[in-house]
C-alpha cells in the first residue's frame, strides 16, 4: 500500500498551533474521543509550535479519514456572526444617533408647522428637548403672533413640560409624572413681524376656502340628516299614542273578523253542497217507493205463462240494480257528511283559537299604554339639541361633538371602584422561615393618574400673575392611597392671595 507524505494532508493539519490554538481551533471541535486522541498523537513540539512532522507518512485510509474529520471541523458554524453583529451594532449606533441629532430639529419644526396652520401667523420655539427613552417632552419659549397685529404676539409660553411614566405606558396605564405649562402672557411685542409670506397666506386662504365650500354642501344634508332623526325621535315616542293609528293598528292584528270571513265562506258552500243532494236524493227516493209499491201489490197468483214469469224475473233484477245503486248513493252520502262534519268541526276549533288569540292580543295592548317617560323626554330633547347645535356651531360641530363623547367616556371609565379587600384573619406562623433576602415590587397604580399638574401666567404688565397646582388626580383613589391637594398663587395689585384644598375621594377614609 501506498504511503503519502504531509502534503496530501487538508490545510488545517499542515498549520502550526501553540498548545491554545490547537485545542481551540483543532481538538475542541473533534467530538469522537478516538479521533480527538488520534489527532492530538500527530502534533510534536516543534520549538515553540506544534505541529505535523514532515517526515511522517500516511496510508490512503488515514488521508481519507483525515480529510472526513476536516471537512465535518469546517462545515460547523460558529454561533456569533462577528460581521453581521458588527454590521448591525453599526446600524443601531447610526440610527440612534442620527434620531439625536434630528429629533429635536424636526419635533421644533412640527411644531412650527401646527401653529402657523392654526394661527395664520409666525411661532417662535427657541428650546425643544425631546428625550424617547426618557419620555419627556420640554419646550420654551413658545410665542405666536397675531396675524391682525404683526408686531405683537398672540400669546406667549415660557415653559412646557411633559413626562410621562413609560413602562406604565406599555401596561395600557395613563401614568404622567408632570405636566406643565408657565409663563404665559398675552399682548407682548415683537422685535420682527409675525407676518407669514403672501404666497403662504395665499396657500392658505384657499385651502380654506375649499375646505368651506365642502362643509357648506355638507352642511344641508347634515341638517336634514339630524332634522330627519329628531322627527323619527318623536314619531317613535308619541306616534304611538295617536288614538287613530293606535286603533287602527289594534283592529289589523286582530283575528277574528278575517276568520269570520272564512266561516261564512265556508258554511255558504257547504249549505249549497247539501241542498243540491238533498234534491237529487229526493227524486231517486221517490222512484225507487214506487217499485218498491208495485211489488207488494203485485198478486203472484195470476201468473200462468213462463213468459210472465221471465218478464218477473227481468223486472226484479232491474230493481236489484237500483237498490244497489241506491245503497251505493247512502254510502256516498254518509262519507259526505262526515267530511262536512270535520271541516265545520275544524272551522270551529280555529273560531275558537282567533278568539283567544284576539283577547290576550287587547289584554296585552291595554297593558303597553303608558306615559311617556324621563328617558323619552331626553331622547327627544337631544335630537333637538343635535340640530340647533350643528345650526349654531357650523364646521366646528363635528369636533365639538367629538370633544363631547371623548368626556363622556372618560367620565364612564372612572364610574367603577374596585371592592375594597375584605381584612383576613392573622393565621399563627406554624414554621418560621429561615432570614434571606426581602425584595419590595413596586406597587401597583391606577389605569389614569397625574401626579402633577403646573399651570402659570401673568398680564403683560405683570401687576397680574396666577400660578396653580394639582397633585394626584386619578381613576382610583383607593388603589393610589393619596388624596388629591393643590394650591393657588395669586398677585394682584401688589397683594399676594394664596390657597391651598384637599380633597380625599378614597372610600375607606373621611373628608376632614
Amino acid at each position: 500500500m501506498a504511503d503519502y507524505n504531509r502534503d496530501k494532508l487538508p490545510k488545517i493539519f499542515r498549520k502550526k498551533y501553540n498548545p491554545k490554538s490547537l485545542k481551540r481551533k483543532l481538538l475542541s471541535r473533534i467530538y469522537i474521543d478516538d479521533d480527538r486522541e488520534y489527532v492530538k498523537g500527530l502534533f510534536e513540539q516543534n520549538e515553540k509550535t506544534l505541529q505535523i512532522p514532515d517526515s511522517r507518512t500516511f496510508e490512503k485510509d488515514e488521508i481519507k479519514r483525515l480529510k472526513n474529520m476536516a471537512s465535518q471541523i469546517k462545515s460547523q458554524k460558529g454561533r456569533v456572526h462577528i460581521i453581521w453583529i458588527t454590521a448591525l451594532v453599526i446600524l443601531i449606533a447610526a440610527m440612534v444617533t442620527l434620531v439625536n441629532i434630528y429629533k429635536n430639529p424636526l419635533v421644533k419644526r412640527g411644531l412650527q408647522y401646527a401653529l402657523e396652520n392654526i394661527f395664520w401667523a409666525k411661532a417662535d420655539i427657541d428650546y425643544v428637548n425631546l428625550k424617547i427613552f426618557d419620555s419627556s417632552l420640554v419646550i420654551k419659549g413658545v410665542a405666536v403672533a397675531n396675524k391682525d397685529k404683526p408686531m405683537e404676539n398672540l400669546f406667549e409660553i415660557g415653559n412646557i413640560s411633559v413626562d410621562f411614566n413609560l413602562v406604565e405606558l406599555l401596561k395600557k396605564k395613563f401614568v404622567m409624572d408632570l405636566a406643565q405649562c408657565t409663563g404665559i402672557t398675552y399682548g407682548t411685542p415683537r422685535k420682527t413681524s409675525g407676518a407669514l409670506p403672501e404666497y403662504v397666506l395665499k396657500a392658505k386662504k384657499e385651502k380654506q376656502r375649499k375646505r368651506d365650500e365642502a362643509f357648506e354642501k355638507k352642511k344641508e344634508e347634515l341638517l336634514a340628516a339630524l332634522a330627519a332623526q329628531a322627527q323619527d325621535e318623536i314619531t317613535d315616542i308619541l306616534g304611538f299614542y295617536d288614538p287613530e293609528t293606535f286603533l287602527k293598528d289594534s283592529l289589523n292584528s286582530l283575528q277574528t273578523p278575517a276568520m269570520k270571513d272564512e266561516i261564512v265562506d265556508d258554511m255558504t258552500t257547504i249549505y249549497k253542497d247539501w241542498q243540491n243532494e238533498i234534491e237529487s236524493t229526493k227524486d231517486q227516493v221517490k222512484e225507487f217507493g214506487k217499485e218498491v209499491k208495485k211489488y207488494t201489490k203485485m198478486d203472484i197468483s195470476k201468473i200462468d205463462t213462463p213468459q210472465e214469469l221471465n218478464d218477473l224475473l227481468m223486472q226484479i233484477n232491474e230493481t236489484k240494480k237500483k237498490a244497489e245503486a241506491f245503497e251505493k248513493r247512502a254510502e256516498d252520502i254518509s262519507d259526505h257528511f262526515v267530511r262536512d262534519t270535520k271541516t265545520v268541526q275544524g272551522l270551529a276549533d280555529k273560531f275558537q283559537s282567533s278568539v283567544k288569540h284576539d283577547s290576550d292580543f287587547i289584554q296585552t295592548r291595554i297593558k303597553s299604554i303608558k306615559v311617556p317617560d324621563i328617558d323619552d323626554g331626553k331622547r327627544i330633547i337631544s335630537s333637538c339639541f343635535d340640530t340647533f347645535f350643528a345650526t349654531l356651531l357650523g364646521k366646528w360641530y363635528p369636533y365639538v361633538k367629538d370633544g363631547i363623547d371623548m368626556a363622556k367616556d372618560f367620565q364612564q371609565s372612572g364610574k367603577t371602584l374596585p371592592k375594597l379587600p375584605e381584612k383576613q384573619k392573622k393565621q399563627k406562623k406554624l414554621v418560621v422561615r429561615l432570614k434571606g433576602r426581602d425584595v419590595t415590587y413596586r406597587k401597583d397604580l391606577p389605569s389614569f393618574l397625574m401626579r402633577e399638574i403646573r399651570l402659570g401666567g401673568n398680564s403683560p404688565d405683570k401687576k397680574f400673575s396666577i400660578e396653580g397646582a394639582v397633585f394626584n388626580i386619578c381613576n382610583d383613589a383607593d388603589l393610589l392611597d393619596k388624596p388629591i391637594t393643590g394650591g393657588i398663587d395669586l398677585l394682584r395689585g401688589g397683594y399676594t392671595e394664596k390657597l391651598d384644598f384637599l380633597g380625599d375621594f378614597r372610600t375607606s377614609k373621611y373628608l376632614l
